[in-house]
């Protein structure tokens, strides 16, 4: 493909994404519930029953925000049209040069990493410095990644290594949310709604694909419509898409 079709069929791609996009936010401000999530933080406080000669702490928690859910996929969305309008005004106005690996990973990185966030949240966790960690652990694995594919001439140890690390930092954060997952099924005697089900398929296979980059970048060349410039928009796009629809049809009214 050469390099005019390829922006063209990157301007496409990213065109109709932003389309199906503004519909999903529309449809979730519109149908979804007022369903929330709670964001906090804990701390040690007295024990009033027991402090009576001496103090005995207990550990509390207290609730900085209550997001809905709809407000929150309305803001997944608004992220993900960001960097799909600077690729459109750059292909319309004739930019030459233009890095689309890097737009597209920071893209990847904010709501890949929101994405994640939420499914935490579906899965019980309310700590914030909990979903700080979370979040900061997929921003590094992103960012690491990125560094691979952007320096494939770099020593093969160098980038084994680099690599080895940004699968820890993609991982860890579902080792906690399986922690967590675990919790409600055998301290809440509950099973989760089938949609948290759904969205952590979502989320794996989201995880996976940028593990998989690495090596797709090195054995695939630029050949046929998909390249390694646009399957990458293609996946995304439709992981965001599936995943907000989901919590749609799950959440509605």
């Amino acid at each position: 493909m050469n390099e005019k079709k390829k922006l063209e069929a990157v301007w496409q791609y990213y065109a109709v994404g932003t389309a199906i996009y503004i519909i999903l936010a529309v449809l979730a401000a519109k149908l979804m519930s007022g369903a929330s999530f709670q964001i906090s933080t804990g701390y040690l406080t007295a024990n009033p029953l027991l402090s009576q000669n001496s103090t005995y702490f207990a550990p509390a928690t207290h609730v900085l925000w209550s997001i809905q859910f709809r407000w929150a996929l309305v803001i997944l969305m608004a992220l993900s049209i960001v960097v799909p309008a600077i690729y459109i005004y750059l292909i319309n106005n004739n930019f030459k040069k233009i890095d689309l690996y890097k737009y597209r990973f920071i893209d990847w990185t904010v709501t890949g990493s929101f994405m994640l966030l939420l499914i935490a949240v579906l899965s019980g966790v309310s700590d914030i410095m909990t979903l700080v960690l979370i979040a900061g652990l997929s921003v590094v694995g992103y960012f690491l990644f990125w560094i691979i594919i952007n320096n494939q001439l770099a020593k093969k140890p160098i980038n084994q290594t680099v690599y080895k690390i940004g699968v820890l930092a993609t991982v860890l954060p579902w080792l906690l949310i399986v922690v967590y997952a675990l919790g409600t099924w055998v301290y809440g005697a509950i099973r989760m709604p089938w949609y948290v089900y759904v969205v952590y398929a979502f989320g794996v296979f989201n995880s996976a694909v940028i593990i998989y980059a690495c090596f797709w970048h090195k054995t695939h060349d630029s050949k046929g419509s998909i390249t390694n410039e646009t399957y990458p928009i293609l996946i995304n796009q439709g992981i965001k898409a599936l995943f907000v629809l989901i919590l749609i049809i799950g959440l509605k009214r």
